[in-house]
């Protein structure tokens, strides 16, 4: 979904996310296409310059909640659209104090905020540093703001079985 000069990606849409594990695995996909969105300005930012053209950086909010689905429009013209304070707030994550970890294109070219909805979701699975608690504009309450870090490394669960010595091949 486009909103003015920004891209809404949706993850749980139009199917309904009842169990708390479906809506866990959409705050993980939307974290990890973030990185994977980053990954992929890094490698076109470094081809650029490379080629001597301008490089670009990019911000991602991202929260985890309910919001309000369906199609707008006529026979002529519809749009297919979602609403609602998750999306108001995830894009105050967005603009949230751009001069709070900028975008620097050639090293982290995308600065991804969460809210603590996703947060709750993403914590174990991804690496993030608590950024502020902030009262964001259109809010009343105070919102939970992290960075994603990156995504962790699972380290290899080692073996409590001790090997045969002598079994197997030579």
């Amino acid at each position: 979904q486009y909103a003015g000069d920004s891209i809404v990606a949706l993850f749980g849409v139009p199917i309904p996310r009842l169990t708390e594990e479906e809506i866990a695995r959409d705050a993980v996909n939307a974290v990890r296409c973030a990185i994977a969105v980053e990954q992929r300005l890094l490698e076109l930012n470094r081809a650029w310059q490379e080629a001597g053209r301008p490089c670009t950086g990019m911000r991602i909010g991202i929260v985890t909640g309910e919001a309000v689905s369906g199609t707008l429009g006529s026979t002529d013209r519809w749009e297919y659209v979602v609403v609602g304070d998750t999306l108001n707030t995830a894009s105050r994550l967005e603009s949230f104090d751009k001069d709070v970890y900028p975008p620097d294109p050639l090293v982290r070219p995308c600065r991804t905020l969460i809210g603590a909805s996703t947060h709750a979701h993403v914590a174990d699975l991804f690496d993030t540093e608590w950024v502020a608690e902030a009262r964001l504009k259109g809010k009343q309450q105070m919102v939970a703001i992290y960075r994603v870090v990156g995504e962790r490394k699972l380290e290899p669960i080692a073996s409590s079985v001790e090997p045969l010595v002598g079994a197997g091949a030579p």
